[in-house]
Order: structure tokens, then C-alpha cells, then sequence
């Protein structure tokens, strides 16, 4: 039995660089060839901005400024990975 195959493209942009993720998706929805670099990029990003916004000293400390950077930053980094992972 043949398995009809989709390819799906996301594309991605990330302080200005763009990322084109190809996708083979059968028709079990079952991902194949989606970079595990980029989902593990992203997960390492959240843990880094989520350690940052729960030390009190830099949240008592930082300009609030930088600390709505950084919740911007996480909360961008949340929605990428979101979209890596849900084709």
C-alpha cells in the first residue's frame, strides 16, 4: 500500500535570519526530517531566559527595560518552538 506523502515548509525569522524548515508529514501526520538542532536551540533558549526572569537579584537589579527584553525574547523563543514542533 502507498502512503501518500506532503511536504510542508515553515519559514521562520529570527532577529533578521530566516529559517526554512522542510517537513515530510504521511498521512498518519507522522514528522520526519524536522531539525532536532533548531528544536533544541529553542529549548535551550527558554531555559536561558526562564533561569534569568526567576533570579531575583537580576530582576532587582535590571533596568526594566532589559527585563521586558527578556520576557519578549522568551516568549518568542516559546512561539518558535511551538512552531517546530506542531506541523
Amino acid at each position: 500500500m502507498l502512503k501518500r506523502v506532503i511536504q510542508k515548509k515553515k519559514i521562520l525569522i529570527v532577529k533578521n535570519v530566516k529559517f526554512i524548515l522542510d517537513s515530510v508529514v504521511d498521512k498518519n501526520n507522522t514528522i520526519s526530517n524536522v531539525s532536532t538542532k533548531e528544536i533544541e536551540f529553542y529549548k535551550n533558549e527558554i531555559k536561558f531566559f526562564e533561569k534569568k526572569l526567576n533570579n531575583k537579584q537580576f530582576m532587582n537589579k535590571a533596568p526594566k527595560k532589559i527585563i521586558e527584553q527578556q520576557k519578549k525574547k522568551l516568549l518568542e523563543a516559546k512561539k518558535n518552538l511551538k512552531l517546530l514542533t506542531n506541523v
